[in-house]
């Protein structure tokens, strides 16, 4: 079998974005399939070390430490009791366990012992000595009398004791960090409580030290310990308890010290709450998952405050932590509860709840004046203030709308989260206030990506609207358009077209056909129709937009921009590629040059153009494109927004194309991250990242987890879309080349077929994805000896993608290559020289 067989670019389609104009995620084919996968490098059970192990140390004396009896033993370590003759004090030993007294593990004994040298704190246990014996080294620790913080969580915590808890655990991550110390493995059990409440951190024996690693003398050592922790994570396993980790380090990459915060911010949850932040009744395999994905339990019942500081600390991406001091800096203010706060967020809560309590209190006192009176006019008076003062409140709370607020937005969910629980309980009386405000604080949490949230105040607005408005309403146009953005987030495209069209005819039937209400609804019709690949019914939607918006507002104005980026996806996503690159470079130009330049929607321009030069193979140009739409969807959005998740999909895959795959790898996982916290795990835009990820994965030969990834692409797709679906072609393609690359050439040969079959019927038999089909196909009967079969399926595949890409494209130079094979094999040698002639440029990159 050949290691030059490639299936490239398919299109793909994501959720609609903030501005519900198109945006679709980047989805490509494998590159080279490969052989069977080497083995990876294995490692001798022991280190040569070939020391003697005594079975135990009770009874001996060392130096002047008389070791009385054994204390507990654990995976690594074990623990005795000893007696200082000399200074007549208790002391704790710590040794390796007999299988784990290898020079790299006494590296990292020794290693702990310096650390804990540098980190005389009277909230870290202390280190008296360091002794080396015949059959292993021993740290002399101080002895702690009282229990772990486990067992503490376990017997129950009081309150005035939590935070001082909470306090001198950050306090101790100040000191450590300050030092360059990183802890790698903070957890309860590592954590003890002295009788008097008093916190000691333990077990520094896979910190990591800047310090330490800086001095030359000291080198070899770290050198040796890192290179057997690497050793580890290839392995499989990674240095730190599963459950208290950070989804960085259970990926085994670099910990930092946000790595540590992290660990701290479920210490606290679990602290604060009772409850562990991941649940500990699972297995490490099903617990994996949750923590990669940082998908932990709601935090409830504490003070608002401290749950935002712990979320926080729990943010996916470590720069969006806090610092250990700022930790310990808020706590300190939390405990203090100044009755003058400093901060912009609380004074914005604070304003909200004053300006609520008015609100309620104003109705309240004209209902009362309006039934005494039996007033009409004075029912209509007391109407209209209320709404007024709604409108207030809907401009305060649209503070907290990313699109305005550039990426400060987060800062304003208090906000939202009290005012939402307000409205809900004491407008009661006021459905149709209640509605308006729902609706308004509805899309605020869907750009936010906070969508579960979003859903249910959408679904009641547009409720209550129905229920109590006649049907032609613009309030139940208004509704329904704000659901219908929300279904297409969430891929429920025949429910977003059927919000739409309720939408379009009631403006329709109140402003006429031609009207910029009509028209702006078309544009997001356009944008449902094209999720559906209805291309031809999206195009005439929003060339009828187009046409009504270059009229009324001119050929620069945003919401001309958004509609020609519409146009361009649409015609993206057929191949139109020269028709598409002019339309999506102008919607670009367009938000450049706005008087009020908007990030969000600058970005998703930037986002399509991008993709379209991607698929034109001007890599560079693509590159520059996402990574400035990265730059403008954080500023809009902040970090850990699906927004931006999509936009890490586009880079990485990208990447993956250039053959940056450890970019690719960390920016699909960032992704998906991101994706599984906000969404939920059954939203296609997760099955992208899943799908581009399996593909890093069976490049680098990691076809176990490559494999994991296409099934769970697949059954997301298959959910979603359908069984019938260019998606789910897409992923039994590449599920395909997985086969064909391990020598299951039966199954590779069955699922590629299967996805020939389904993109023949779905995408028609002219369309590049069959080319790309039909060229796969090719290379695995080539390689199986089939030369006849793989020259007819040769022949179609150059029939359908000849017509489409440049001969100079990435893709079709590795096709040809791939093809010169096929022609040597079968002695046709002049034409394999002519096939690589004319793919003089080496290929995919």
């Amino acid at each position: 079998m050949s290691d030059e067989a490639t299936k490239p670019g398919a299109g793909s389609e994501s959720s609609e974005p903030a501005d519900a104009s198109t945006e679709f995620l980047p989805t490509e084919y494998l590159g080279p399939p490969r052989l069977a996968a080497d083995p990876l490098p294995t490692r001798p059970a022991g280190d040569g070390d070939l020391r003697p192990r005594n079975p135990s140390p009770v009874g001996s004396t060392l130096g002047s430490i008389r070791v009385l009896e054994r204390l507990a033993m654990g995976g690594v370590g074990e623990l005795y009791l000893g007696y200082d003759e000399k200074l007549r004090r208790k002391v704790v030993l710590k040794a390796l366990r007999g299988d784990r007294r290898s020079r790299s593990w006494r590296a990292r004994l020794l290693r702990e012992a310096r650390i804990l040298s540098q980190l005389q704190d009277p909230k870290i246990c202390h280190i008296y000595g360091y002794v080396e014996g015949e059959a292993t080294d021993y740290l002399v620790l101080e002895l702690i009398e009282g229990r772990t913080l486990t067992q503490a969580l376990a017997e129950g915590i009081e309150p005035g004791l939590q935070m001082r808890i909470a306090q001198d655990l950050a306090e101790v991550l100040v000191k450590a960090h300050g030092r360059g110390v990183i802890h790698r493995d903070l957890k309860p059990g590592n954590v003890m409580l002295t009788h008097d409440g008093s916190v000691k951190v333990l077990d520094f024996g896979i910190a990591s030290s800047e310090e330490l690693g800086m001095r030359g003398g000291e080198r070899r050592d770290t050198d040796e310990l890192d290179t057997s922790d690497r050793m580890r994570t290839l392995a499989g396993a990674v240095l730190g308890t599963m459950a208290y980790m950070s989804p960085e380090q259970a990926r085994g990459e670099k910990v930092t010290a946000a790595s540590d915060v992290y660990s701290l911010g479920l210490m606290f949850q679990e602290l604060f709450t009772g409850e562990h932040p991941f649940g500990l009744d699972s297995s490490t395999e099903e617990l994996l998952p949750a923590v990669l994905a940082a998908n932990t339990r709601p935090l409830v019942g504490v003070d608002p405050d401290l749950a935002t500081l712990v979320r926080r600390m729990l943010a996916v991406a470590p720069e969006a932590r806090p610092t250990a001091a700022d930790v310990a800096e808020r706590l300190s203010w939390i405990r203090a509860k100044p009755r003058r706060r400093l901060r912009r967020i609380v004074v914005l809560a604070v304003t909200a709840a004053l300006a609520l309590a008015g609100v309620f209190h104003l109705l309240r006192l004209r209902e009362e004046r309006n039934r005494a009176l039996e007033s009409e006019r004075r029912a209509v008076e007391a109407r209209q203030e209320a709404e007024e003062v709604v409108t207030f409140l809907e401009e305060m709370f649209e503070v907290s709308d990313p699109l305005r607020a550039h990426g400060e937005s987060i800062t304003a969910r208090e906000v939202l989260d009290r005012g939402a629980d307000r409205i809900g309980q004491e407008l009661a009386g006021q459905p149709l206030v209640q509605a308006r405000l729902m609706a308004t604080m509805g899309l605020v949490y869907r750009g936010l990506g906070l969508y579960d949230r979003a859903d249910e105040l959408l679904r009641h607005a547009l409720e209550l609207r129905r229920s109590l408005l006649p049907p032609g309403s613009s309030e139940i146009a208004d509704s329904a358009h704000r659901l219908a953005l929300l279904d297409y987030d969430l891929s429920r495209y025949d429910e977003a077209e059927a919000l739409h069209r309720e939408a379009l005819a009631i403006h329709q039937a109140i402003e006429g056909p031609d009207s910029r209400a009509v028209a702006e609804e078309e544009r997001y019709l356009a944008a449902v129709l094209l999720g559906q690949a209805r291309y031809d019914e999206a195009e005439v939607a929003a060339q009828r937009a187009l046409a009504v918006f270059e009229r009324e507002l001119g050929t620069d104005d945003p919401m001309t921009g958004a509609t020609v980026r519409v146009l361009g996806g649409i015609y993206r996503r057929q191949e139109r590629y020269d028709q598409a690159l002019p339309f999506l470079e102008r919607a670009t130009a367009i938000e450049r040059h706005r008087a009020q330049p908007n990030p969000a929607t600058l970005a998703l321009a930037l986002y399509n153009l991008g993709i379209a030069y991607a698929q034109l193979g001007r890599y560079d140009e693509a590159e520059a494109a996402y990574k400035e739409m990265l730059e403008n969807r954080r500023r809009a959005f902040g970090p850990d927004h699906p927004e931006v998740a999509k936009g890490e999909v586009a880079l990485a895959t990208l990447y993956r194309r250039l053959g940056r795959r450890p970019e690719a790898e960390a920016g699909l996982l960032r992704a998906i991250e991101i994706f599984e916290r906000s969404i939920g795990p059954g939203d296609q835009n997760l099955a992208f990242a899943a799908n581009n990820l399996a593909s890093v994965y069976l490049e680098e030969e990691r076809d176990d987890l490559a494999e994991s990834y296409y099934l769970k692409a697949q059954a997301i797709f298959e959910k979603v879309n359908g069984p019938e679906h260019p998606n789910v072609a897409m992923v039994l393609a590449n599920r395909g080349q997985l086969a064909w690359s391990v020598g299951r050439f039966d199954d590779a040969d069955r699922l590629l077929r299967q996805a020939l079959a389904l993109d023949e019927k779905l995408v028609g038999p002219e369309h590049t994805d069959v080319g790309w089909d039909l060229h796969v196909l090719a290379n695995l009967e080539r390689d199986r000896g089939r030369y006849a079969e793989a020259g007819e399926l040769y022949e179609r595949s150059f029939g359908i993608l000849d017509k489409v890409l440049a001969p100079d494209h990435p893709d079709m130079v590795t096709a040809r290559q791939e093809y010169a094979v096929y022609l040597r094999a079968v002695g046709r040698d002049d034409e394999a020289e002519r096939a690589e002639a004319a793919a003089p440029a080496g290929g995919d990159p």
